[in-house]
């Protein structure tokens, strides 16, 4: 219907709207999937890990960007609660 292209334009508006503004002020931005792997490339955040020019981000596992083992579970766990408890209010 015309209703919903209307509100999935305005959405995607919305998130062009802050993907601009958070581009400004942010050193990087990416997008994670739902299994916390980059969706994309993302250069400006490859420079910054110095990860090499030319290779990609994308499918990596953000959490294998952390130092440590124990940093890494404390980021897996903190990413489980926060998750569990966004699909509580959903289901609330």
């Amino acid at each position: 219907s015309v209703r919903k292209e209307v509100v999935a334009r305005f959405g995607q508006c919305q998130q062009t709207a802050v993907s601009s503004l958070l581009d400004m002020m942010c050193d990087a931005v990416v997008e994670l999937d739902q299994a916390l792997r980059f969706k994309g490339h993302f250069p400006k955040l490859a420079n910054l890990l110095v990860h090499g020019s030319g290779k990609t981000l994308r499918g990596a596992s953000m959490a294998d960007f952390i130092g440590s083992s124990e940093d890494r579970e404390k980021f897996k766990e903190s990413i489980a609660q926060r998750a569990a408890g966004a699909a509580g209010k959903l289901t609330a």
